[in-house]
């Protein structure tokens, strides 16, 4: 079985599709359905056309919940091939959400901070808005319309925020922030 996965590796760093195909097939029904091995086999599916069974693998890894964003780029590619383009679209999705880590919006919520401290208000700004393209958190709006309506005296800009944060029913231990928000609108609504 080593020997064999040494083969399939050397395949699939030749290129060699149907090398991979033969020799993983012959691991996978010996028994052994390491990620590495599947993932070989389908991407040399791919590689030769063979669309269907690559999906029908790659689906298989997803149900086992052992998708990667390379499996699901895979399938989605696979389903573009066979031209069932609502599929395929779904699968790029998968893929895009798949790749982006959970945590990216705070991550720019942080840069954002870092950059306000360091007097940057526009590239705070500019990395508040990139977080709120991956999550529109309510303090993300609410730290926004601070900072156009105190730094920037921008009432219109801060306003929109203003009102952005409360549409974004923030939780109640943002109480503070929410009576502050709804004082500020009564305020630059006149």
């Amino acid at each position: 079985m080593i020997l064999l996965r040494g083969k399939a590796e050397l395949a699939y760093a030749m290129k060699d599709w149907n090398g991979v195909t033969d020799i993983c097939s012959v691991i996978i029904r010996d028994g052994d359905r390491s990620p590495n091995i599947v993932k070989m086999l389908e991407e040399a599916y791919y590689s030769i056309g063979k669309y269907q069974q690559a999906i029908d693998i790659l689906e298989g890894m997803e149900a086992n919940d052992m998708k990667t964003e390379s499996t699901l780029y895979f399938i989605a590619m696979s389903y573009k091939a066979l031209k069932n383009y609502n599929k395929s679209v779904d699968y790029l999705n998968k893929t895009i959400k798949e790749s982006i880590s959970t945590n990216t919006a705070g991550y720019y919520a942080q840069i954002g901070d870092v950059m306000e401290k360091s007097q940057l208000t526009s590239k705070s700004l500019e990395a508040y808005q990139k977080s709120l393209f991956f999550d529109n958190k309510p303090l993300t709006l609410y730290t926004i319309a601070t900072i156009y309506d105190q730094k920037l005296k921008q009432p219109k800009t801060a306003l929109s925020y203003y009102k952005r944060y409360i549409n974004s029913k923030p939780p109640v231990e943002q109480k503070a922030y929410i009576e502050y928000c709804n004082y500020r609108i009564s305020q630059l609504s006149k």
